[in-house]
């Protein structure tokens, strides 16, 4: 039996499908000015997965949602998200 392997293009719509369920780690790395359709290389595509995955279980989702319907400075989400280092690496590899 041959084994299939998923291509990358496969790989990447699986992530876009999984990052359009999270509204909110979307809009905190586009208020980050963080082009989530650019980032194609596979270690970014890990971490993407892992701020998924931490932001699917974060207990600070109210204060995430507050921040985002605000006028807060961008770097002042570091005092809440747990994603804030992934985010802030992704934002200066996007750069």
């Amino acid at each position: 039996m041959t084994k299939i392997r998923p291509s990358l293009a496969d790989a990447n719509y699986g992530l876009a499908r999984r990052l359009v369920g999270h509204r909110l780690l979307r809009r905190m790395m586009a208020r980050q000015h963080i082009e989530i359709d650019a980032l194609h290389s596979t270690p970014v595509e890990a971490a993407l997965y892992r701020a998924l995955h931490t932001c699917t279980r974060c207990p600070a989702k109210a204060a995430c949602a507050a921040w985002l319907a605000g006028a807060e400075p961008p770097p002042t989400y570091t005092r809440f998200c747990p994603n804030a280092e992934t985010i802030e690496v992704l934002r200066i590899t996007a750069a």
